[in-house]
């Protein structure tokens, strides 16, 4: 059986092929082919696209694979960035967490953009998104920099103890750059009282701006096209929504694992489960270029 390296090394490597190649002719989509009706929700599009190949590279550069030992909540990196010495190989980790983390709440400030143009006749400036944007990063950075204090590795953990379990486990050296003790109040406390409040109210923006849009575009007399259009960015939002809840779908896997399981079986379940979120950014793309028509057509060499 090939080592867990091996795979997130051709995962990493599928990943970043593909999701760079559809990300950037996405880009292009957008500023050479989007109808009228579109390039309102150009800056919406173009985010997605930029958070995705921002992930990209760092996942790339990262790798991480996170794994649970004997209670602790362990990450170790299999690119290249482990190579680097601390703190900097946990910097860098921070930067791909931010991606990821980010993902989620821009998505819900892509609803509330969409509420506000549509739904108030909002003028919304690429300068005022921006900002916009930027204030929905804060409490991102507040949780990295949280995480970075209680996963930062110190002398006083057993890192020699669960590097030993692990190479005994699973027959690979790894170098642990994050890890947490599950049963640590610090750890659980940031989850419970920040991170899951966090998500559950990114998640009740996504959903009263989503009822909120679907009631003005069938209450307000619209043409056929546009109500197409209108429907295609929907599908596309509601999905794009939903990818993120693949980390949590992973932390499920991970703890019923670690329960269920021997050490090293939990310890190969839990390091396989993290492969699904790097799929993330490319799958973020293909939905956009095949659930808009015109970009569709382009695909299959249609004309618009």
């Amino acid at each position: 059986m090939p080592s867990i390296s091996a795979i997130h090394s051709v995962n990493s490597g599928l990943c970043a092929t593909f999701g760079m190649l559809f990300n950037i002719f996405l880009i292009w989509l957008i500023m050479r082919r989007s109808v009228p009706a579109l390039r309102l929700y150009r800056c919406i599009l173009l985010q997605t696209c930029v958070i995705d190949i921002y992930t990209i590279c760092l996942m790339v550069a990262v790798q991480p694979v996170y794994i649970v030992v004997s209670g602790w909540n362990v990450l170790y990196q299999n690119g290249p960035v482990r190579l680097l010495p601390l703190p900097y190989s946990v910097a860098i980790n921070l930067l791909w967490y931010f991606g990821f983390y980010f993902s989620i709440t821009s998505n819900a400030l892509q609803y509330l953009y969409r509420y506000l143009v549509l739904c108030r006749n909002t003028e919304i400036t690429p300068m005022r998104y921006f900002f916009m944007l930027s204030a929905t990063a804060v409490p991102v950075i507040f949780y990295l920099f949280m995480l970075c204090i209680i996963c930062y590795p110190e002398q006083t953990q057993p890192i020699a103890q669960l590097n030993s379990e692990i190479f005994s486990n699973i027959h690979e050296n790894v170098t642990i750059t994050m890890l947490a003790n599950s049963d640590s109040n610090s750890w659980r406390f940031l989850h419970l009282l920040y991170v899951v409040p966090y998500d559950i109210g990114c998640y009740i923006v996504i959903i009263a701006c989503g009822i909120k849009i679907r009631r003005f575009v069938r209450e307000k007399q619209m043409c056929s096209q546009a109500m197409k259009h209108n429907q295609q960015i929907s599908i596309i939002l509601v999905l794009q929504a939903i990818l993120p809840c693949l980390g949590a779908i992973v932390g499920s896997v991970q703890v019923l694992a670690t329960i269920a399981l021997s050490s090293a079986s939990a310890i190969y379940s839990t390091a396989f489960a993290t492969l699904v979120i790097n799929w993330v950014p490319v799958l973020n793309p293909l939905i956009t270029i095949l659930v808009i028509k015109s970009y569709r057509r382009v695909v299959f060499r249609r004309t618009i």
